[in-house]
């Protein structure tokens, strides 16, 4: 593996500076005191350490793909992704053979800084959309609306199972609605047909003190 390290004679774009920070803090915690920051490349090294509302977004887009169904019904070139090295995800004309598409869109945080004496939430809200681009309700809306459910079954205990700073701290998911309608022209950019709109809610806890970074000084 070629390693990289933090040179402050090269120009560095926002997504690689908040990576080296990221790592920083991560290498100064007991348990990641192995990793050094910046050693990997940018792909891998996000694998390796994510904050807890990417690692969310992340686990609820497996889920998703875990299923065959929907890969079948939604092709990988459709399934419209607002994370990794592509900057710019969204189609700006598109075709019949783009629809079915899929997003996971973030709508919404509240947060709740010292909520109790010794913890901290967020409250995230996500929001599924398909563009059918099927004017037909059981082949195209309802067929993939059963589809999203069924891959959803155990997102609870997917969610659960994520960690950061070695503690799980998901303590609630679950969908709030889902909403259909028909040709939405941002979504589906002209082709007619049918669109789902599900709304996600993810509760996350953390214990205030690992909130913060403290260094003791020699």
């Amino acid at each position: 593996m070629i390693m990289q390290f933090w040179n402050s004679k090269t120009e560095y774009d926002k997504h690689q500076i908040v990576q080296y920070g990221s790592g920083l803090y991560q290498s100064l915690l007991d348990v990641n005191k192995a990793k050094i920051p910046g050693a990997l490349g940018s792909e891998t090294y996000w694998a390796s350490y994510a904050d807890p509302i990417s690692q969310v977004y992340n686990a609820l887009w497996s889920m998703i793909e875990a299923s065959p169904a929907l890969a079948d019904m939604i092709k990988p070139g459709n399934r419209i992704k607002y994370s990794g090295e592509n900057r710019d995800p969204e189609k700006k004309e598109i075709l019949d053979a783009d629809m079915p598409e899929l997003q996971i869109i973030s709508v919404g945080t509240s947060p709740g800084l010292s909520r109790t004496s010794s913890g901290s939430s967020i409250l995230k809200r996500f929001r599924v959309q398909v563009s059918t681009g099927d004017q037909r309700l059981d082949s195209g809306l309802y067929a993939i609306e059963w589809e999203l459910y069924r891959a959803f079954v155990d997102w609870a205990t997917t969610l659960k199972s994520l960690t950061w700073n070695s503690k799980a701290y998901v303590i609630k998911a679950l969908p709030v609605s889902v909403q259909d309608g028909k040709s939405n022209n941002e979504l589906q950019r002209g082709i007619r047909g049918w669109i789902s709109l599900w709304e996600c809610e993810v509760e996350m806890w953390f214990a205030t003190a690992d909130m913060s970074l403290c260094i003791e000084e020699d």
